[in-house]
């Protein structure tokens, strides 16, 4: 299981359970996965450094940095939650959207930080990876400003999404070389 899965299916439960209302609709679901299948096909050209030698798994290092990962992002998704409903004050199907948008940054930016064993910027991702990622992001803020098959949110609402986004990527990847330098 992989940190996306588990911080998707964990937040809409737990999330479900916190305020009785689905906090995205089936339909942006759909949108998630297929904004997904752009990151998925470009990861192919990435240039992420490849080990000199064979390397050994050390699976207890995986578990518990995909675990450790899991729960950042989890706490991320639930940070962005209160801040629509409290700070921004959203209406629900705004709050669906401002979520939805919240998982397909958060599982793009989330790439970034687990396409390198060492901190994210010690290779270049490919440019396809870099354009890939950016114009879903863009396409997906896009669609969440103008209101394009989902309820519109502000920029204000987006431009937090993004900050927030990146603010966590450097902690998740904090934590991830953390969790490796101990190698299980």
């Amino acid at each position: 299981m992989d940190i996306k899965t588990i911080q998707v299916a964990l937040f809409l439960t737990l999330a479900f359970f916190l305020i009785k209302q689905f906090v995205v609709t089936p339909f942006q679901i759909v949108l998630l996965l297929f904004s997904n299948d752009f990151a998925t096909m470009a990861i192919a050209t990435d240039n992420a450094r490849v080990a000199p030698a064979p390397q050994r798994w050390h699976v207890r290092a995986l578990v518990n940095t995909a675990l450790g990962l899991s729960l950042i992002i989890l706490v991320e998704s639930f940070i962005v939650l209160w801040l629509g409903m409290s700070i921004f004050r959203l209406p629900l199907p705004q709050l669906q959207t401002f979520n939805f948008v919240m998982l397909v940054f958060t599982g793009h930016l989330t790439l970034f930080v687990i396409r390198e064993r060492y901190h994210f910027w010690t290779s270049r991702p490919s440019n396809w990876l870099i354009v890939a990622l950016a114009l879903t992001m863009l396409l997906i803020a896009v669609i969440a400003y103008f209101g394009i098959l989902v309820p519109a949110i502000g920029l204000p609402e987006i431009i937090t999404l993004l900050i927030v986004g990146v603010i966590f990527m450097f902690v998740m990847d904090y934590i991830k070389g953390y969790v490796f330098s101990f190698k299980g």
